[in-house]
């Protein structure tokens, strides 16, 4: 089987078919949920990497607290799409 299976007992699996893979994260358009999972030595990067991905209604979801950054790259995403 191609795609992405997600185990979730007890609420049931899924599939999601086809599954996208990119190779880098300028070949993505912007998306709706961006979850963030870096290492922390990685974290004072994530607001150059983010930037592509985001638009005005893009929610970010995170384990750790959202930073001042990355809250101001999510307003610079709102501002390019309302001009």
């Amino acid at each position: 089987m191609h795609g992405l299976m997600i185990r979730q007992p007890p609420a049931g699996d899924f599939s999601l078919q086809p599954a996208r893979a990119f190779g880098a994260i300028w070949e993505i358009d912007p998306v709706d949920l961006v979850e963030i999972g870096v290492k922390a030595t990685a974290y004072n990067q994530l607001p150059g990497l983010l930037q592509p991905l985001l638009h005005v209604r893009t929610t970010l979801f995170s384990a750790v607290v959202i930073s001042a950054p990355l809250r101001q790259a999510h307003r610079r995403a709102e501002r390019q799409v309302n001009q």
